[in-house]
């Protein structure tokens, strides 16, 4: 289906040239990894006025297919970088429990990121969990961590908006259907 919806979308916007955004490497959308790798975006979304944060978080291959995916609700006050920073560790663990190697991990997140690739101290409450992350990088070294922008991430927070109960998550071998369009216009576009 999506294959034909690309194939498509080529033939109407001129038989395949590449569009000037494109052409001139500034797109900012989803790209599909290397190809043998998969690629796991993950983000956080605080629910303003309530002590629950939400981590949604997609697994992908190197063609863009959908291969799993999860929403896992926390019921606790958390800042902006502790819900990002515990996405990143749960990403992490997830993507470990499959089973799957070489994993192209992706957050917008900037300060989650810089924090795992730099090295970087934290002595608050949200250093330990960086120091958590760091561990399950060591122990795979075929774990990559990488900055996204958030345009490139808008699947995996769509499913962090997803509702789930008090301390549990869902998990997804299909797509829900509120990331469906966003799945197959990544396809496209990357």
């Amino acid at each position: 289906m999506v294959a034909e919806w690309k194939e498509a979308q080529n033939k109407q916007q001129g038989g395949g040239q590449a569009s000037s955004s494109r052409a001139s490497g500034s797109r900012c959308g989803w790209k599909c990894p290397d190809p043998g790798w998969y690629k796991a975006n993950v983000d956080a979304a605080i629910h303003e006025g309530s002590s629950q944060f939400r981590v949604g978080m997609v697994l992908r291959d190197d063609t863009g297919v959908f291969v799993a995916g999860m929403v896992k609700r926390f019921d606790e006050n958390a800042t902006v970088l502790e819900a990002e920073a515990t996405g990143m560790y749960e990403v992490l663990q997830w993507v470990c429990g499959l089973g799957v190697s070489q994993v192209v991990v992706e957050s917008d997140s900037l300060v989650v990121v810089d924090a795992l690739n730099k090295n970087r101290k934290y002595v608050s409450e949200v250093g330990s969990i960086f120091e958590s992350c760091r561990v399950v990088l060591q122990q795979r070294c075929d774990l990559k961590v990488q900055h996204v922008r958030r345009q490139a991430n808008k699947v995996a927070h769509s499913i962090a908006k997803i509702p789930c109960m008090s301390g549990s998550m869902n998990c997804f071998s299909t797509p829900p259907p509120c990331v469906l369009e966003l799945i197959v216009s990544d396809s496209f576009s990357s």
